[in-house]
């Protein structure tokens, strides 16, 4: 029941939009009577919460395939790849609810959420940094830990002030261009 009215949730933003979403219409959608609605959830927020929740985790177990497969691509290439991921999430997601998003948008970055508790981005971009170590400018660690962090705070200062440029080609040049300055060595960062 819990999954139905989760996916009502969702499908609802998705389909009809935000200002359509209410507990009677999630309720109807998911077949189920309101009060079993409000037996799982305090309100249409807590549905909201849920329905980002489950993005989120969508996004984490697409990214076990992915992530990995980053580190055989040249420090450019992955870092663009990261780049492009995390616009085309954050874009999603803002897109779903823009008047939810902005102000949730720090629960959501990828090192602040996390299904297991345990810093993954960090993590895989360390393994992806590991294989380019030649290049680096800085530890595999610390490169990880900048690189998730600068482009996490970015994130959700669009989100929150400039969410237009979610959708700008400059956003993703100059978010790939300065992340290879954090990391690569100075007459290795252009590309």
């Amino acid at each position: 029941m819990v999954d139905a009215i989760v996916q009502a949730g969702l499908l609802i933003l998705r389909e009809e939009g935000a200002d359509k979403l209410t507990t009677k219409r999630i309720a109807e959608r998911a077949g189920v009577s309101i009060g079993s609605l409000y037996q799982y959830f305090v309100d249409k927020e807590d549905v909201v919460e849920s329905v980002y929740r489950e993005q989120h985790s969508e996004f984490w177990d697409a990214a076990v395939r992915w992530v990995p497969k980053l580190a055989a691509r040249p420090l450019e290439e992955a870092i663009a790849l990261i780049v492009d991921a995390g616009i085309q999430r954050h874009r999603r997601l803002h897109d779903l609810h823009p008047d939810f998003y902005p102000d949730h948008a720090v629960r959501y970055t990828l090192s602040t959420f996390n299904p297991e508790g345990r810093d993954r981005a960090s993590e895989w971009v360390k393994m992806i940094l590991e294989c380019h170590r030649d290049r680096l400018a800085v530890s595999p660690d610390r490169g990880a830990f900048l690189l998730t962090r600068t482009l996490g705070g970015i994130f959700i200062s669009v989100t929150r002030e400039r969410s237009h440029m979610l959708g700008e080609p400059a956003l993703r040049e100059e978010l790939i261009r300065m992340l290879l300055a954090l990391v690569a060595t100075p007459d290795r960062a252009e590309t």
